[in-house]
């Protein structure tokens, strides 16, 4: 559309959407300034008992993003991720054993998009539960998780642009009950998960019986710090730990599959860049069978590849919108008027790089 069209497109009665980086600093300023809308609250789970649970990512209250992402954000933090470095390289053990033990062995053609997907879940798990979600082990999608994901994400999308339907299909008693009779609760089947998650963790820290199985390499897996974080600091909600767990099962796993399956896509689709990366890997002298962080980080072609990826095929393919505020702003030499929902284009334009 942007190709089209141009840099600046309304696909929207009242949205603008900018495919030009000069306009990141000012939809998107590192000081608060242009809030979230309505958007963001249809990406929130609902149940009957606790209604539309906020997120890091979906809330709009400024000072609940702040109250509920400030606590969190160290175990994010390169060096506290990199401490789990360990256990991916167990999950990339599992899914090497399975691609030669089911699929080399046999010369059986099989579908490498799926199980980059099913490692990217069980990693996931691992650092959340510590412990995988079966995926790999299995070959499928255990407990149909992938599928609940897609489905809520159908749901939610086109609910982002007319987030006043989303209020009458989704966020309220009735329709929730009838989601319940058809079986039709793709987050509440997620949210069941985390809670029975977070309801057997609880109890085994409170009876002190947390083990060596309850932490990956040494290290406490991210549920466990979730709640000692929330049972330490009064001022996080109690629901927290919930929020913050949706999120890794939802955001985390699915998004770095997506990003995953691109790269190898490509990689795939254009053979000489795939021998070019071969080519970097080889000569930086790795650890075998799997390189550390440490070692690749600084590797240009492998970080070209995984932002091309990222760019080619944005995990997240709507716009973060925002709302313009009061007096209104010039973005790109075009006036807009407050109130007026603006958003990026998740794909960079290709002249970026040019």
């Amino acid at each position: 559309m942007h190709d089209k069209y141009g840099e600046v497109v309304r696909i929207g009665p009242n949205m603008v959407s900018f495919s030009n980086p000069e306009a990141i600093p000012t939809i998107y300023p590192m000081r608060p300034g242009f809030p979230k809308g309505e958007f963001y609250v249809t990406l929130r789970p609902y149940t009957r008992g606790g209604g539309a649970l906020h997120a890091v990512f979906n809330t709009t209250d400024e000072k609940l993003h702040k109250q509920i992402k400030s606590p969190i954000a160290p175990i994010f933090s390169v060096t506290s991720t990199v401490s789990f470095e360990g256990l991916v390289d167990d999950v990339l053990k599992c899914i090497l054993e399975k691609f030669d033990q089911r699929f080399a062995a046999n010369s059986e053609i099989f579908d490498l998009g799926q199980w980059l997907q099913f490692f990217a879940f069980d990693v996931m798990g691992t650092m959340t539960f510590s412990k995988r979600y079966g995926f790999l082990d299995h070959g499928r999608d255990v407990g149909g998780m992938l599928g609940t994901i897609v489905d809520f994400m159908r749901a939610a999308a086109p609910m982002t642009q007319i987030p006043w339907l989303d209020k009458i299909m989704w966020k309220n008693r009735i329709a929730d009950t009838l989601r319940q009779t058809f079986n039709r609760t793709a987050s509440l089947s997620i949210l069941s998960f985390v809670a029975d998650a977070i309801k057997e963790k609880r109890e085994k820290l409170a009876n002190g019986k947390a083990t060596a199985g309850d932490k990956v390499n040494g290290k406490k897996d991210f549920l466990t710090r979730y709640i000692e974080l929330q049972q330490s600091n009064p001022e996080i909600p109690p629901w927290a730990p919930t929020a913050w767990t949706f999120s890794n099962v939802i955001a985390g796993s699915d998004s770095v599959g997506s990003v995953i399956r691109t790269i190898m896509f490509n990689l795939l689709s254009y053979p000489h860049t795939l021998d070019k990366l071969y080519q970097e890997l080889r000569s930086a002298n790795l650890s075998r069978p799997f390189p550390r962080y440490s070692e690749v980080r600084d590797l240009l072609y492998l970080d070209a590849c995984v932002q091309e990826g990222a760019r080619m095929h944005p995990p997240f393919a709507l716009p973060f919108e925002r709302v313009v505020p009061e007096g209104g702003v010039t973005v790109l030499g075009r006036y807009l008027p407050a109130g007026t929902v603006v958003g990026g284009n998740p794909s960079v334009p290709a002249g970026v790089f040019v």
